[in-house]
């Protein structure tokens, strides 16, 4: 039986695409992607404009620290505004400031102050306040001050101090437009209690800040922010509802009268002396004492 051959399959031949021609300068419109400008500080218009959404951000964020009446900005609202006009803070450099074995002590004392509850209501509280941070190696200073005050409360502590270096880059070319140097350290009262660790972030976070104010301070401004960064400011607890001078304690018992010491209080009584309101603050009287003091001060 005779094979027949079998014929080679045709090869497909390609359909060659007509080409058409492209106008010089309209490739360059093809492959060009859109991209989203930002806003530019030479723009007042802008600026104003955002100053409208950046405060709304920070107040719904809670970007800001109020201290007499004042807002002042913290990191994240920096960086925000900074985001949008395309620019971006980079820490470049941590240096430790501190010696191995350095120790910092730190003294405390009572102080009262004013709150307000939900009502509207004020009230008192006690609290410890760092009236000393200082190198423990001032030995006789230390002395002097735990003497000459009430210490409430004494801590010993290894010492920390970064500094930190910020550049600000803008995002579209990498080029540095500005740079800020900015030092944190636990001898400061807000910090003493962190750890190494958070004071090195505070470093960071702090001279982020700094740097994004000396190209943005006038926005921050333009959305009725201070041009303070919050993270350099005191807390508000130190300005505006610190009221100290004399701590009391309420739940200290009043010493009571005994009948003797009552007897030498009528005496001054009947000879003219107003003993009652005093007698009152720092005694605990009876019913009866109260009774018989009243009716010898009572105007004839």
């Amino acid at each position: 039986m005779a094979h027949t051959k079998k014929k080679p399959a045709k090869k497909a031949q390609k359909k060659r695409r007509k080409h058409v021609p492209v106008k010089k300068g309209q490739e360059v419109a093809i492959h060009k992607q859109p991209v989203e400008s930002a806003l530019q500080l030479s723009n007042p218009v802008q600026i104003m404009e955002f100053g409208k959404v950046l405060k709304s951000y920070i107040v719904a964020n809670g970007l800001s620290v109020k201290i007499e009446d004042k807002d002042y900005p913290l990191c994240g609202a920096w960086k925000f505004a900074a985001s949008n006009f395309g620019l971006t803070a980079v820490p470049v450099e941590l240096i430790p400031q501190h010696r191995q074995g350095e120790y910092i002590t730190l003294l405390y004392k009572k102080q009262v102050f004013e709150g307000k509850r939900k009502d509207g209501s004020a009230y008192k509280y006690e609290k410890d306040v760092i009236f000393f941070s200082g190198f423990s190696h001032h030995t006789e200073l230390i002395d002097r001050l735990r003497v000459q005050n009430k210490v409430s409360k004494e801590i010993t502590r290894p010492y920390y101090s970064y500094k930190c270096v910020v550049e600000v880059q803008r995002n579209s070319d990498g080029r540095v437009m500005t740079k800020g140097t900015s030092v944190c350290t636990n001898l400061e009262a807000m910090k003493a209690g962190f750890d190494e660790y958070a004071v090195m972030g505070q470093a960071q976070t702090r001279t982020i800040s700094r740097a994004l104010r000396n190209l943005l301070e006038f926005v921050l401004n333009s959305a009725g922010m201070e041009g303070t960064p919050g993270e350099e400011m005191p807390p508000p607890e130190t300005h505006d509802n610190y009221t100290e001078p004399e701590v009391k304690v309420n739940n200290v018992k009043k010493p009571t009268l005994r009948e003797d010491g009552f007897k030498a209080l009528v005496e001054r009584a009947k000879k003219g002396e107003k003993v009652l309101d005093k007698a009152r603050e720092n005694l605990d009287l009876t019913p009866e004492q109260i009774e018989v003091l009243e009716a010898i001060e009572k105007p004839q």
